[in-house]
């Protein structure tokens, strides 16, 4: 993913069942890239999604950054199935203090002879439009509602081609980030065609018809 370890966000894995399972995923795309990888001959394009979690390192406690997997102890973490996920992501237990948290996002990835780019930055309006988030300067009356809006800013993220990538902010928050996925990271999960991926924090958007948190950490 052209990313380096820095020791301060990935979850290590202290009794991993596989070398490729010694750190929690802190992001869904290299899921969605190995995916496409193993199914390049489909027909073009190819368009695949997932709805799971990502484990971080909490910032707040200053505990162990190792969690031990056991399905037969009360180590604060559990193995859970996804039905959109082809294998098992890891939650911790939130009655746990175990320095970790996990979040749940959204990946969407477009894959084609074309770069798809505006493909994935239109599924971002639709699916802020659906939920009926505005888009900044768009309504204000919505945003007043709302209590804020969404936009996105040019970055820097070295997965994503350079120029042609954006976070994404909701409410003063970055909850995600779009763009065409770099080639260096294509040639490593032996993928030839151009990719567009968007990755979303789903949880500021799980609320009610009255924008109320239906989530306990965003109450």
């Amino acid at each position: 993913m052209r990313k380096e370890n820095d020791g301060t966000t990935a979850v290590e894995i202290g009794n991993p069942a596989t070398a490729e399972f010694e750190v929690c995923r802190t992001s869904l795309l290299p899921s969605a890239l190995k995916t496409l990888g193993a199914n390049k001959d489909t027909a073009l394009p190819i368009k695949l999604f997932e709805v799971s979690d990502v484990v971080y390192l909490s910032k707040d406690r200053d505990v162990s950054d190792v969690v031990y997997l056991s399905k037969d102890r009360d180590v604060g973490s559990k193995n859970k199935k996804h039905l959109v996920a082809v294998s098992d992501v890891v939650y911790l237990s939130k009655d746990r203090d175990v320095g970790a948290k996990n979040e749940k996002r959204l990946v969407a990835v477009y894959c084609g002879k074309e770069s798809g780019f505006e493909v994935v930055h239109g599924l971002l309006n639709r699916v802020m439009d659906m939920l009926g988030v505005p888009h900044k300067g768009s309504d204000p009356a919505l945003e007043t509602r709302f209590g804020g809006s969404y936009h996105w800013e040019p970055s820097s993220d070295p997965t994503l081609f350079p120029g042609r990538q954006a976070k994404v902010f909701c409410k003063g928050q970055e909850v995600g980030s779009f763009g065409i996925v770099h080639p260096e990271v294509l040639e490593k999960f032996d993928i030839p065609y151009a990719v567009s991926a968007l990755e979303l924090n789903i949880e500021p958007f799980c609320f009610d018809q009255n924008f109320k948190s239906l989530l306990s950490n965003y109450q």
